[in-house]
Parts: structure tokens; sequence; C-alpha cells
């Protein structure tokens, strides 16, 4: 039985049309040209990511609802390294989970379900540092 527990979220401003990045990892991104909002894109491979996108705002400038703590669902990719619960997470280039095992992979999820699979949504814990060897 699949149970949800939302964590914390915040509305923060979309940078760019984020409507195909729904439960993908975040990044901050460059201020706006009124320079007062906190802005966030998709993240790139092993990305300094601080959350998961929960809406899809479709153009610059709308508000994008991203979770940064507790649980959330995640976009993942497990089809080369399979991914295990418990596995840390950091984000790929496209803002999906991938395995996170190396020293100074940046680490922005936990997966609480397992996938071997493209493109699967799990449930994830999401959790932010880095990997020290």
């Amino acid at each position: 039985m699949r149970i949800h527990v939302p964590g914390q979220d915040v509305t923060l401003e979309a940078a760019a049309d984020l409507s195909t990045h729904q439960f993908k990892f975040m990044i901050g991104a460059a201020a706006g040209s009124n320079g007062q909002n906190a802005r966030v894109d998709v993240s790139g491979a092993n990305g300094r990511a601080f959350c998961v996108l929960q809406n899809k705002p479709s153009v610059a400038g709308q508000g994008a609802v991203v979770r940064l703590t507790g649980r959330s669902k995640l976009v993942v990719d497990g089809s080369g390294t399979g991914i295990t619960v418990g596995l840390p997470l950091k984000s790929d280039a496209s803002g999906r989970g991938v395995s996170a095992a190396a020293n100074k992979d940046r680490v922005g999820a936990i997966a609480l379900e397992a996938s071997s699979a493209a493109n699967d949504i799990i449930d994830a814990l999401v959790s932010v540092f880095d990997i020290s060897a």
C-alpha cells in the first residue's frame, strides 16, 4: 500500500517552462528582471538540488511549488544502476534521480522505493547532503 506523507512546501518563481519537470530535482536560478523573487530551474547532472518540483508551471514567472523536506514523489532513472530502498539519489542531466555513491556526489533525496527503469516515479525522502569518501 502506497502512503503519501507530505512535507514542507514553498512557492518560488519558475525560471522557465517547467511543465515537463514535475517531481524532478530543482536548483536555484538567477533572479528575474525585478530581482525580488527566489527562482528555481531543473537541476543538471550532480547539481546542487535542494528541492523537488510538485506542480507544472508552464512559463517563467509562474509559481513553482517545491518540496523542501519530507516525502515526495521523484522521477528516477534506474535503468543503468538499479535503485534500491535507502539508496542516496543525485540529479542526472535532466533532473531525474540516479544512484549517488561517489565522493563529492550531491545528494537530493533517499529512495523509499526500488526502481530498475527509466522515468519511474518513486517515493523518496528529500534529504540534501554531499557524499564525502
